[in-house]
């Protein structure tokens, strides 16, 4: 594949992870309503200057809640340039989430080290891998993540220790930007409406490192 087909491949691949990231964000409540959904001719054109994608939203029912959306165009970057460019959106803002999109897979491993080191919230997902919501798998059941209250209602049925694990990097969690000690209540869709005074077809998965 020669230099050409590779852009374009990118753009393409980028694009998709774009309008999956905001499919996304639409599920964890945020307001994407204004969201500048570009074509892909002009999100092409954008790929080729200078200024960074950097899209800003805020969360529908929690309104001191933002997220900070970046896609990092650098095929490569290192730890020392990510670092610093997080402490630089950290001193002349004042948001409460990050969430980048990049076609480096070595940024994944400092990750952890950046949250530790800035005191942050900070989600970075490979282009590669969002190139289908897998929300919208037809296999997919649907997955919700309980509120605090929603929590100690399921705690109070069943003993936390009896609940099945779902880890903290497992592509679902990492959707919903689940934490550990939280839970999804988990709705097959092929049993939705069997036997609806068993509730069966809804299961629990407590997230765990």
């Amino acid at each position: 594949m020669n230099n050409s087909n590779k852009e374009v491949k990118f753009v393409r691949d980028t694009f998709q992870a774009y309008l999956n990231i905001l499919e996304i964000l639409k599920e964890r409540g945020y307001n994407i309503e204004d969201a500048e959904i570009l074509s892909l001719n002009i999100f092409s054109k954008k790929c080729e200057e200078s200024v960074p994608f950097v899209y800003i939203y805020e969360h529908k029912t929690n309104k001191d809640i933002t997220i900070y959306f970046s896609i990092l165009k650098e095929s490569k970057i290192t730890k020392k340039e990510i670092l610093n460019k997080m402490q630089n959106i950290i001193e002349e803002n004042n948001y409460n989430d990050f969430l980048f999109l990049t076609s480096d897979a070595q940024i994944l491993k400092y990750v952890y080290e950046i949250k530790q080191k800035l005191n942050i919230d900070l989600q970075i997902f490979e282009i590669e891998d969002l190139q289908m919501n897998i929300l919208k798998h037809e296999l997919q059941p649907k997955f919700i993540l309980l509120s605090d209250e929603e929590k100690k209602y399921i705690l109070a049925r069943y003993n936390e220790m009896d609940i099945p694990k779902i880890k903290i990097d497992d592509p679902i969690t990492r959707y919903y930007n689940a934490k550990p000690s939280q839970i999804f209540k988990i709705i097959r869709k092929n049993m939705v409406g069997r036997n609806k005074t068993s509730s069966q077809g809804i299961y629990y998965r407590i997230v765990v490192e």
